[in-house]
This record gives C-alpha cells, structure tokens and sequence, in this order.
C-alpha cells in the first residue's frame, strides 16, 4: 500500500493546501477505484469517519499537520540540545497574559 511512502516524509514536507489537493488528486482516483471505490463520491464520504459511514480515509494535510506536531512535541520532550533551544525560544510558557488595569 502507498501509505508507508507518503506517510515518512511528511514531518520534514512543508507543501501547501494546493499543492496538496493537486497530489492528493493524482492519487485518489487510482487508489479509490483499486478498493473499488468511485472517485467521483463526495469528498465527505470518502474522508469522513466509519461513525458517520465514511471511508476514513486521512487528508493528506490531517495527515502532514499531525507529523509536525508529533514531530515537535518529540523534540519538546527530549533533553537534548534541540530541545532545550526548542523550550526556550517558544513563546510556550504555561502562563496565561492578564490585562492590565
């Protein structure tokens, strides 16, 4: 399946939505039709959840945001160098800004 190839370099990809409709697209209607799903069903159907009926199948975008956080996070956690720079230079601080009378 092409989900191992797509999904590895996603943490390090920075493409646009466009550009990720484009390759989505390029996909989608080979992959959909090998399941013996049309591609011409409604974006809902295809990406929605089981819950609601869906295929659920994740957007590629879902799909790259979702790296990027993990990918962040990991480093947030490590204490490694990256991580410290990571933690100090991020305005995360775990306090929250009151206005000023």
């Amino acid at each position: 399946m092409w989900s191992p190839e797509i999904n590895y370099p996603l943490s390090v990809t920075s493409f646009t939505h466009i550009q990720w409709s484009a390759l989505q697209k390029a996909y989608n209607g080979i992959f959909l039709s090998n399941i013996g799903i049309a591609r011409t069903n409604s974006h809902d159907i295809i990406f929605g959840p089981y819950l609601y009926n869906g295929f659920n199948i994740s957007e590629l975008l879902v799909r790259q945001s979702t790296c990027h956080l993990q990918y962040l996070l990991s480093y947030l956690c490590a204490s490694d160098n990256v991580g410290a720079l990571l933690t100090s230079t991020t305005p995360i601080t775990g306090t929250v800004a009151t206005k000023k009378r």
